[in-house]
């Protein structure tokens, strides 16, 4: 059976306990405009995020390298509680069928790759998608991570090509599922976190 990342995940790289993060829905962390940066790992304590970011994602959805490029997306929702992401080009979701799906995992071959541009739905079981979807953040982790659904916070990409990790051609990111045949994602897949690095601050 097909299980989606834990939200709660509660161990840091030196294999310590810690404190366990929550969910919330009025955490002002979230909110505002900001880049999404994609960094490599699933540690909510990771203490140099900025080190381990392999890119950021463009307007369309698609992670790039850090440039110019990286869109700026705002959060759409009532205050600081849970809301809707939209780029430029429109609304972002994982619910598109016609982005590319994650024909390499096991567990995720029937999810669809992250898509912003989302505005004229015309069937009816994805426009109920689209409206009910909702994004989240994780409080008690110093880095604002965003989270999606009931437990999805991390997220599974290509690894970019040895030799090209500055100037990899757009990617593809899918949530994350794994099981019994396939814990760590598909071969030559990582493990990612989105990262609401707000720019209405600076």
């Amino acid at each position: 059976m097909a299980t989606v990342a834990p939200a709660l995940a509660n161990t840091v790289g030196s294999g310590e306990i810690a404190p366990t993060p929550n969910i919330r829905a009025d955490d002002p962390a979230f909110s505002g405009r900001a880049r999404i940066l994609v960094v490599n790992g699933t540690d909510l304590w990771d203490p140099n995020p900025q080190e381990n970011t392999i890119g950021c994602i463009n307007k369309v959805g698609k992670v790039i390298p850090v440039s110019s490029e990286c869109a700026v997306f705002e959060k759409q929702g009532p205050g600081s509680g849970y809301g809707k992401i939209v780029s430029s080009e429109g609304n972002c979701t994982f619910g598109n069928k016609l982005s590319p799906a994650n024909t390499d995992s096991y567990y995720g071959k029937e999810s669809y790759a992250w898509f912003c541009g989302l505005t004229d739905v015309k069937d009816e079981a994805w426009r109920g998608f689209l409206e009910n979807e909702q994004y989240w953040n994780i409080t008690g982790s110093p880095t604002t991570y965003l989270g999606t659904g009931n437990l999805y916070r991390v997220f599974d990409m290509r690894a970019p090509p040895a030799g090209q990790e500055e100037t990899f051609a757009p990617m593809d990111l899918w949530v994350f599922y794994y099981g019994g045949h396939e814990l760590y994602g598909a071969s030559g897949h990582i493990e990612v976190k989105m990262w609401w690095d707000r720019v209405d601050l600076e």
